[in-house]
């Protein structure tokens, strides 16, 4: 299976490849499964992505001053 054509610009994407904790989002969105990705449907509707969306729909907390816009 082919990965998510957004990987060059998802912020979430870099956190998943610099930590192996987070690893597992990018084998299961990222790289396989990316069309559940909810930051994916979002972006193919032409809606706003906030930087903290989870590929599964839920939503991180981020600390204070590290949102920036994303896909």
């Amino acid at each position: 299976m082919s990965a998510c054509e957004h990987e060059s610009v998802c912020p979430l994407f870099r956190l998943f490849t610099m930590s192996s904790c987070l690893g597992i989002w990018k084998q299961n969105y990222c790289d396989a499964e990316w069309r559940r990705c909810e930051r994916h449907r979002r972006v193919g509707e032409g809606q706003a992505v906030p930087p903290n969306l989870l590929p599964n729909g839920r939503v991180l907390a981020l600390p204070p001053g590290s949102h920036r816009g994303a896909p």
